[in-house]
């Protein structure tokens, strides 16, 4: 769980070489700071054999199975955020957000892609949300199976004390073993950013 009483906050695991992700849209967005592809160009993209070290995918594919396949062989993680209604443009701004965090210097520098990676491997699927009343009014009524592990970012001028408020309320919802990952990011889209993974029934 998470401890902001802690005097120290929890680091990431810092990346041995430069992060290099590949980024999954409905439709292409433009970013000087990661390539970005239409979900119909993504199993194109990888076949063209530039290495990443994870692709973000807003949303199932079409090619999932292909794409799974192409990101096994290559060594990438392939990571899928879905929606409870498929709002695209709560996957893309939540995803977007998170991508920008992972290459943002701004404090607490202590959200790694290790820790996305984590929150996939302790669940089945990874729902996303850019409102805190969305996310604590699914958790409180979805019957997909076991709530897992929680990354939340705080947007705009937050304050610690606004983290860590908001990082409670999200707390009372899970199970006793579950872990937070709570972080700021004052350019973030919407409201914030919330990533829950969830393990199926």
């Amino acid at each position: 769980m998470l401890d902001l009483a802690e005097p120290e906050w929890h680091l990431a695991e810092p990346e041995q070489d430069e992060l290099s992700l590949l980024i999954a849209l409905p439709e292409a967005q433009s970013s000087a700071q990661y390539p970005c592809v239409a979900h119909e160009q993504l199993a194109d993209t990888l076949v063209a054999g530039d290495l990443y070290d994870a692709v973000l995918v807003a949303s199932a594919l079409t090619e999932q199975d292909r794409v799974a396949d192409l990101c096994a062989k290559l060594g990438t993680e392939l990571i899928i955020f879905e929606h409870p209604t498929g709002d695209q443009q709560v996957l893309q701004d939540a995803l977007l957000n998170i991508t920008d965090k992972l290459f943002s210097d701004e404090m607490p520098s202590n959200l790694g892609l290790q820790d996305i990676r984590n929150l996939k491997l302790n669940a089945d699927c990874i729902f996303a949300f850019t409102s805190h009343l969305a996310a604590l009014d699914f958790m409180a009524t979805q019957t997909i199976g076991e709530l897992a592990d929680v990354v939340y970012l705080a947007h705009g001028h937050s304050r610690l004390n606004d983290l860590k408020a908001g990082s409670d309320a999200l707390e009372a919802q899970l199970p006793e073993n579950s872990f937070i990952c709570a972080s700021l990011l004052s350019s973030g889209r919407s409201e914030c950013t919330i990533l829950l993974g969830v393990r199926k029934d």
